[in-house]
């Protein structure tokens, strides 16, 4: 009984669900503005359509983008809203700049480890 309160209490699963609960509300929200507001429905599948259009021409990773095309065109009342808020896959210029110092501090070693090779 302890271990299966540990796991419902864990970090993990709190967030998981406070996730999860945020997306039904997303969904319920917009479900209901489609629904009251007639105009709302066709903007929001033309915005999926454009996601749709935007995710094909990205130069990105195929594995990266069949699974957004899918979840925009399964989901076109939200499908879309769902890739402008969540579909984001760019590293933060800070994260950036924090990794482009820790290589170039490291960079000598690893070279000397043969782990990366000079440009």
């Amino acid at each position: 009984m302890k271990k299966i309160a540990k796991v419902l209490l864990s970090r993990i699963v709190i967030v998981g669900v406070l996730i999860l609960l945020q997306a039904a509300f997303l969904v319920v929200a917009i479900w209901r503005l489609s629904e009251e507001f007639v105009y709302l429905q066709p903007i929001l599948i033309v915005l999926s359509g454009l996601c749709a259009v935007w995710v094909i021409s990205k130069d990105d990773n195929p594995a990266y983008k069949i699974p957004w095309i899918l979840i925009v065109m399964a989901l076109p009342i939200f499908g879309g809203l769902f890739y402008v808020f969540f579909g984001n896959n760019k590293v933060p210029r800070a994260l950036r700049g924090r990794v482009s110092e820790i290589y170039d501090k490291t960079k000598d070693e690893l070279i000397a480890n043969r782990v990366v090779t000079e440009e």
